[in-house]
């Protein structure tokens, strides 16, 4: 996607997100930007790039909007320094902070490119579904267990190179979004067990997420991702047992997902790959276990399959 000025950019900005307002800094030099408009979880999300000094939310702006959001904002490239409800921190590649469209807010870039995503939250629908207070204006670093968790549940996105304004549909609705966003920005710096979600569903993504985050982890287990998700055993057997599979079943189903992907990459690279290598990297650490398994999914050996993708590329 091309430039736009710093006139197109505001202008943007005025459409989508109501009346945050770029602001230039260094006359010498004219500020660019680029925005694209997805939809996530059913949500309207801003992809923004911009190298001006700010985009500020004012009290004049506040007055001026009758739509009030909550904006969940992750840093993708660059740094943005967030100036908001009495806090001020600065926003690293992965990290998540929440703007209340209702104070003031500014968004700090000093001239410097910074890339990163809005999710447009209706204000009242989300802080109802909160049951209590959020933080606003406070970081959620990316290293954090609160921050792993809200990148698990967005896409892999850090280009926006594209001609044409991209749609992102995610199967999940947004009350899963909203749930994540509650759970991390709550008050208090102590684990949030699974337990707090508001539904089954939304507790099983969570679950499922926090599986594929730990498929090659030599500790996995039943009990080990129980106490990961802050729940006991038992009811981690009964929400797998919801949806028709068991905690053995479904690791073993994400793992040898993980092996097929890679034996792809293999393939498309021309390199012809370990496959022993490739399971023990994807969490396997039987090949025995392995290849019964992979057999009894894919109906032949991982050999097998090997093969028969360099015959259709053939």
């Amino acid at each position: 996607m091309h430039n736009l000025s710093f006139e197109e950019l505001n202008a943007k900005l005025l459409q989508i997100c109501g009346h945050y307002e770029g602001v230039r800094g260094d006359l010498e030099r004219v500020p660019t930007g680029r925005f694209l408009v997805h939809n996530w979880y059913g949500l309207d999300v801003a992809d923004i790039s911009c190298d001006a000094k700010k985009i500020e939310r004012t009290k004049v702006g506040i007055r001026r909007d009758d739509m009030e959001h909550i904006f969940l904002v992750k840093q993708l490239t660059g740094e943005t320094r967030v100036i908001h409800n009495g806090n001020e921190d600065v926003l690293r590649p992965g990290d998540f902070v929440l703007v209340d469209s209702t104070k003031p807010a500014d968004l700090v870039y000093d001239g410097s490119r910074s890339h990163f995503l809005s999710v447009h939250m209706p204000r009242s629908e989300f802080l109802s579904w909160c049951q209590g207070d959020v933080e606003t204006g406070k970081i959620r670093p990316a290293k954090c267990p609160r921050g792993k968790a809200l990148n698990a549940a967005f896409p892999d996105f850090t280009d926006a190179d594209d001609d044409v304004e991209a749609d992102m549909i995610l199967e999940s609705k947004p009350d899963f979004l909203f749930d994540l966003a509650r759970i991390a920005f709550m008050a208090g710096d102590e684990p949030r067990s699974v337990m707090r979600f508001t539904t089954r569903d939304n507790r099983c993504s969570a679950i499922s997420q926090l599986l594929d985050q730990n498929l090659t982890n030599p500790d996995l287990s039943l009990e080990w991702l129980a106490e990961a998700a802050k729940m006991s055993a038992r009811q981690l057997q009964r929400d797998f047992h919801s949806r028709g599979t068991q905690f053995s079943t479904a690791l073993n189903e994400r793992r040898l997902n993980l092996v097929v992907q890679k034996l792809h990459r293999s393939h498309i690279a021309g390199l012809v790959p370990n496959i022993a290598q490739t399971a023990f990297a994807s969490g396997f650490n039987d090949i025995s276990n392995f290849n019964r398994v992979f057999k009894k999914a894919y109906g032949c050996s991982p050999s097998e399959y090997i093969a028969q993708a360099s015959e259709k590329k053939d």
